[in-house]
């Protein structure tokens, strides 16, 4: 007579088989889960990039960057730029090559002032990128020789053409940092232009002028879109390139799922350029998954990779509202200031601005809707990343830090301005 096995050795087995089952059903779930919808061809269509070639002499972006180039000085030089910031007289004893480099610089500036179009030369940039200091600091030391010559005009020029050399480094069909640059110099100019308004010795046609060349630059969506394709060309080549040819690539690395997810990810953000603030819908970020559902995934490397490289999240769409608004309020206070010219006081409302300076009013890109004014407080505002109204507020105080982005306007004798 056999032995009789013990039930819990039976059930024991029972389980272990169960187990089994359930992992073995798991894995064909995550690899059907992983390859349906493969068989479809993957569609690209509307990421391509058409780029002209265009002579180094006519194109801004090139012109940006000898400029950058020639007076980014070793560090034990660059005390000479730093007297021309602060407005120091020049040492007795300067080297003549500073002189000269000034002088191209200046020229190369100026170059890409007067440049019709802006390319981003072949994704490359042999020089390094186009550093914003470099520029900056150029840029500013011309103002303060507008100011020691107390050229307004000559202020009010420089500031409209870094706006307008800006916005060609914008449209340069480069990745994003490209875009990011051009807003950055931009930025600068528009700074510029609000301490104009300060000024007496404008004439209301100059400061009208000053306008529509302020408000041709305000509609990027179409430039950012060309830069968020770019930096998909260029994600994808950099994490193909790493990830694509390693042996252990599977079930860690899928360029075929890699590619859709990117897809996915990149057009949201395209379709996100155009919107305000309030509308925009960026996807979750493939590579802050919890990890389970990463390794389920079958990219695991490639989800965290290329979530690392996509650009743009929510914070990034807030500071390219708080840039848009930033142009809005910059044109209302050189209307505001011809207003304020031709009547001794503000306006009640924006609307006597319409429809003399604008056919409607500029938009705060927060919300969608008109930029804002408060007439007491002597504020242009708009209502910030919390949607809410509060106002206006501390037009000394960085956007990031106040309820409500604010722009004093300081020729109603109102100090502070909102340079942040």
């Amino acid at each position: 007579m056999g032995k009789r096995r013990s039930p819990i050795l039976v059930a024991g087995c029972l389980t272990a088989l169960l187990v089994l089952g359930i992992l073995l059903a798991a894995v064909v779930a995550v690899i059907a889960f992983r390859y349906a919808g493969s068989a479809e061809p993957i569609d690209e269509s509307g990421m391509h990039l058409t780029i002209p070639d265009i002579p180094d002499e006519e194109n801004a972006y090139v012109q940006l960057q000898r400029a950058a180039s020639l007076v980014e000085w070793k560090d034990d030089e660059y005390y000479y730029i730093q007297t021309m910031i602060d407005g120091t007289p020049e040492p007795p004893d300067l080297p003549q090559r500073f002189l000269e480099s000034r002088q191209e610089a200046v020229a190369a500036l100026h170059r890409a002032f007067e440049c019709e179009e802006s390319v981003y030369p072949e994704f490359e940039d042999p020089d390094g990128e186009v550093k914003k200091e470099a520029l900056e600091s150029l840029a500013w030391a011309l103002w303060h020789d507008a100011e020691r010559n107390d050229d307004t005009e000559a202020r009010l020029q420089l500031a409209l053409n870094l706006v307008d050399a800006g916005n060609l480094m914008k449209e340069s069909c480069g990745p994003l940092f490209v875009f990011l640059r051009g807003a950055r110099l931009q930025r600068h100019g528009l700074i510029m232009l609000k301490r104009v308004c300060g000024q007496d010795d404008l004439s209301p046609e100059a400061l009208k002028h000053a306008i529509g060349r302020v408000a041709v630059t305000q509609h990027d969506a179409q430039s950012l879109s060309s830069s968020i394709r770019a930096e998909y060309w260029i994600t994808k080549e950099l994490v193909d390139e790493e990830l694509g040819s390693r042996q252990w690539q599977f079930w860690v690395y899928d360029e075929e799922q890699n590619t859709r997810g990117m897809l996915s990810e990149y057009r949201a953000r395209i379709d996100s350029a155009e919107r305000f603030y309030c509308d925009v819908v960026i996807p979750p970020n493939r590579g802050e998954r919890p990890f389970l559902m990463l390794v389920l995934g079958g990219n695991v490397i490639g989800d965290i990779m290329t979530g690392i490289m996509v650009p743009l999240n929510a914070n990034s769409f807030a500071g390219l509202a708080y840039d848009r608004s930033n142009n809005s309020a910059v044109q209302v206070l050189l209307a505001l200031k011809v207003y304020h010219m031709r009547h001794g006081e503000l306006p009640e409302s924006l609307d006597a601005l319409v429809p003399e300076f604008f056919d409607e009013l500029p938009r705060d890109w927060f919300d969608g809707g008109f930029i804002k004014y408060n007439r007491e407080k002597a504020l242009v505002y708009c209502v910030g990343a919390d949607l809410v109204d509060n106002g206006g507020g501390d037009p000394e105080a960085k956007w990031t830090t106040t309820e409500d982005p604010s722009w004093s306007i300081s020729f109603a004798n109102v100090s502070g301005q909102s340079d942040s």
